[in-house]
């Protein structure tokens, strides 16, 4: 058994061809639309570090989070939403899969295991 806790977007990106123009376009121009999604209860992003074989063919990740599916709604079909999607053919056309998923609640890891 479960209980769903938040609702999320999260928004991979692959590897660009110039990561300094990624990065530049992301942090003064994108994120500051993302950060206007109404409803939005959390931003998260993270740098892909590497995967099991090595070098990753993804670059980025980013986290949108919402309280639950009715506030994940009204946020992803904003006008400020679709503002920061269109965005997405500025700076990351083609490279990017985004997934909607309902985040399960999870157990503690026990301590000392």
């Amino acid at each position: 058994m479960y209980n769903a806790r938040m609702v999320k977007m999260i928004a991979l990106y692959k590897r660009p061809a110039d990561p300094a123009a990624f990065d530049k376009h992301y942090e003064t121009v994108h994120k500051p639309l993302a950060l206007k999604i109404p409803e939005l209860a959390e931003f998260r992003s993270s740098k892909v570090i590497g995967g099991p074989a090595g070098k990753s063919p993804w670059y980025f990740m980013v986290e949108l989070c919402f309280k639950d599916k009715d506030s994940f709604k009204r946020g992803i079909m904003s006008p400020e939403s679709l503002a920061a999607a269109k965005d997405l053919d500025n700076f990351a056309k083609g490279a990017c899969e985004v997934f909607f998923v309902e985040e399960q609640q999870t157990a503690p890891v026990p301590a000392g295991r």
